[in-house]
């Protein structure tokens, strides 16, 4: 694809899928057990308007995983995990504008970009209730 055709932060291709098992407790019917997992994929993007080839994100693949109980009356409890490999990735970059002040610690001014990295693995516990 032409670069002056593409979108800033679009990549071409994108897929998300998501798969849920669950089942009753036998110790308590009303309350159910599930499992889920989850993957998303997001194709090569830039992510500065001027399409400048050190601001392309290369495609890259995040796995989630949630496990949890929830009930007939309407509360929901689980555990859930984001980003399981721990993949580095940008959602933002941006020209450095003032390359000329700064410095590696010798003479020449710093170019490129800087960016803004995606969240690392992450776990955390939810609760929700509905009424």
């Amino acid at each position: 694809m032409p670069a002056l055709s593409r979108c800033v932060r679009a990549g071409a291709q994108s897929v998300a899928v998501t798969a849920q098992y669950e089942r009753p407790l036998e110790i308590a019917p009303s309350i159910n057990w599930f499992v889920a997992g989850d993957v998303a994929y997001s194709g090569s993007q830039y992510l500065d308007i001027t399409l400048d080839p050190r601001a392309l994100q290369r495609d890259y693949t995040l796995f989630g995983a949630r496990i949890g109980l929830e009930s007939e009356e309407g509360w929901r409890v689980m555990l859930w995990a984001r980003n399981l490999t721990d993949k580095s990735y940008f959602v933002y970059a941006t020209p450095q504008p003032l390359n000329g002040l700064i410095s590696g610690g010798g003479t020449a001014g710093a170019s490129g970009f800087g960016g803004w990295y995606g969240a690392p693995r992450t776990f955390g516990i939810e609760g929700t209730f509905r009424f």
